[in-house]
């Protein structure tokens, strides 16, 4: 039905309520667009995903929201709790990013142990030391990150 979703984006903005698109099934560029709603004249204020997030290897979803300003808030207060828990580790070097999009930079340790290991994971391939964090964080945390190198 054309414009079936522009009239609801009409509806919800009349009567102060929000427009939810479920995209667990067509996200992440299922009907050519990067969101099957965006074949439509129509923007969500909430879009929740899943199912193509890890190609099947971890369950995981997410839910996207409008309201960039408080990604903004909310970054900058990540980026000062990550740098007050992770300091004084020898691991990391610093916490940067750009609203909710974050990182950590980690450089080799200086420790004897820790050294060891790093260097060994590193020799196997330079990204093993960086999995086998991230394998940590998830198992013993339920965090799911990645690496960039």
């Amino acid at each position: 039905m054309p414009g079936y979703l522009a009239e609801a984006r009409e509806l919800c903005e009349k009567y102060r309520t929000l427009l939810v698109f479920g995209e667990v099934q067509t996200g992440f560029y299922g009907t050519a667009t990067f969101l099957a709603s965006q074949h439509y004249d129509a923007t969500a204020d909430i879009v929740i995903l899943a199912k193509a997030m890890s190609g099947g290897l971890v369950p995981s979803a997410a839910v996207l929201m409008t309201n960039p300003t408080r990604a903004e808030g909310w970054g900058q207060y990540m980026r000062a709790r990550l740098g007050e828990v992770l300091q004084g580790c020898e691991l990391v070097s610093g916490v940067r990013g750009h609203d909710l999009f974050n990182g950590i930079v980690f450089q080799p340790p200086q420790s004897p142990g820790l050294r060891l290991a790093f260097e060994s994971f590193h020799k196997i391939h330079p990204a093993m030391f960086g999995q086998v964090l991230v394998m940590h964080l998830f198992r013993g945390h339920g965090m799911l990150a990645q690496i960039w190198f």
